[in-house]
C-alpha cells in the first residue's frame, strides 16, 4: 500500500520547494529509479530547469517525469491488461446511438426529446464521467427514482457497449485497485504533489502507490472548503500542512514580496510585521493604459525587453490576460510580429 494518511506531508509553496521535494526522494545504487508525478510535461520542464538552476542537476538521474494517467496506464499494462483509453471523446456519440435506438425504454426521460434536443448526449456523458470520478457503478447508484434507474440503465448500456475502451476515471480506478491487491510497478520512490482538486478516482490511485510521499501544493487564497476537501481526499496531513502560514518570502525583492501576499486573506495583508517594501526596485511596474491596443501593446513591447533585449528564456515569460476572448488572439497576433531572430 502507498502512504499512511498520517504521515506528514510538505507544503510547496514555490517552484523551489517542489525541485527540493523531487531531489530529497531517495536514490539507492549506482543506476537509482525515482518517480516524481507532474500535471503536465511543461511542470515537467519547468521541474528540469529550477532543479538545474538551484544546484540539483544530478537528481535528474534515474528521476522520472510523468502524468499520474500514463502511469495509471502502465501499471494497467504492466499487470497484462488489454485496453484502449480515451474512452471520454466517444461516450457522446454511444449515447447518440442508444438514444436512437427503438427498443430502448427509459421511465423518466422521453425518448423523443433525447433525440432531438441538442446537448442531451453532452449532458448525459458529462453526469456519467462526475460520478464515475467519484469512485461509483451503475450498481451503486439510488433506484429510489426513475431519473436515477433511467441514468443506471445508459451507463450499463455505455459500459457493455465501450468493452475494454476505458476513461481516465476508470484506469485509474482499475489501477488502484491493483495496487492495492499487491501489484508493485517499477516506480521507485514516488513523489505525487496533490492539490486538492484531483477526483475520489484519482486520489485513490495515488493513495494506493507503493513507496509514494504526497506533498501539497499550496493554493491562494486559502479556502475553508479548498482545506475540507484536501482533507477528504488525502487525509489530516495534507490539511495541516497548507493550513500553515506561509514563511515570510527569503529576499524582500518587489517581486518576491508580490506573490507572497497577492492573494494573502486581509488580517496577513493588516499584519504591522509583515515584510514591506522599501520602493521600486526594477522587478515589478505597474502601468495604467487608455484601452486594449495600448495594453496589448505594451504588452508586446514587455516581453520583447525580456526575451530580444535581456535574453530572459521564452518558457520564463509569461503574459496573464483577464479573458481569453478576445483578449488572447489580439496578443498572439502582436506577438507574432515581433522581430524574432
Amino acid at each position: 500500500m502507498g502512504e499512511s494518511l498520517e504521515d506528514p506531508v510538505p507544503a510547496l509553496r514555490s517552484l523551489a520547494d517542489w525541485a527540493e521535494a523531487v531531489a530529497a526522494l531517495p536514490a539507492a545504487g549506482p543506476l537509482p529509479l525515482r518517480t516524481a508525478l507532474v500535471p503536465s510535461e511543461r511542470h515537467a520542464h519547468a521541474l528540469r530547469a529550477a532543479l538545474v538552476a538551484s544546484g540539483r542537476a544530478r537528481a535528474l538521474g534515474g528521476t522520472r517525469l510523468v502524468g499520474p494517467a500514463t502511469l495509471a496506464r502502465e501499471v494497467l499494462a504492466e499487470a497484462g491488461q488489454v485496453f484502449t483509453p480515451g474512452e471520454e471523446a466517444l461516450r457522446p456519440a454511444r449515447l447518440r446511438a442508444l438514444f436512437d435506438e427503438k427498443g430502448l425504454r427509459l421511465e423518466h426521460f422521453p425518448g423523443d426529446l433525447l433525440r432531438e434536443a441538442p446537448g442531451w448526449p453532452e449532458a448525459f456523458a458529462a453526469a456519467i464521467a462526475d460520478l464515475e470520478a467519484a469512485g461509483l457503478e451503475p450498481d451503486r447508484l439510488p433506484s429510489t427514482t426513475p431519473h436515477w434507474r433511467d441514468l443506471a440503465l445508459l451507463w450499463r448500456r455505455l459500459d457493455a457497449a465501450a468493452g475494454r475502451s476505458l476513461t481516465a476515471a476508470r484506469t485509474s480506478l482499475e489501477a488502484a485497485a491493483l495496487l492495492e491487491a499487491g501489484a508493485r510497478p517499477a516506480t521507485g520512490p514516488v513523489l505525487a504533489a496533490v492539490t486538492g482538486r484531483e477526483t475520489l478516482a484519482q486520489a485513490r490511485f495515488l493513495r494506493a502507490l507503493p513507496g509514494v510521499a504526497l506533498a501539497a501544493v499550496a493554493a491562494r487564497p486559502q479556502r475553508a472548503r479548498h482545506l475540507e476537501r484536501i482533507e477528504a481526499l488525502f487525509g489530516p496531513a495534507a490539511r495541516r500542512a497548507l493550513a500553515a502560514p506561509a514563511p515570510p518570502p527569503a529576499a524582500a525583492s518587489e517581486r518576491d514580496l508580490l506573490a507572497a501576499f497577492l492573494f494573502a486573506p486581509p488580517e496577513s495583508l493588516g499584519d504591522p510585521a509583515r515584510p514591506r517594501s522599501r520602493g521600486p526596485d526594477g522587478t515589478v511596474s505597474i502601468e495604467e493604459h487608455a484601452g486594449v491596443e495600448s495594453e496589448v501593446e505594451a504588452a508586446a513591447a514587455w516581453v520583447a525587453r525580456e526575451v530580444l533585449e535581456r535574453r530572459t528564456p521564452p518558457e520564463r515569460v509569461a503574459v496573464l490576460v483577464p479573458a481569453a476572448d478576445p483578449l488572447l488572439a489580439m496578443l498572439a497576433s502582436r506577438l507574432a510580429r515581433l522581430p524574432w531572430p
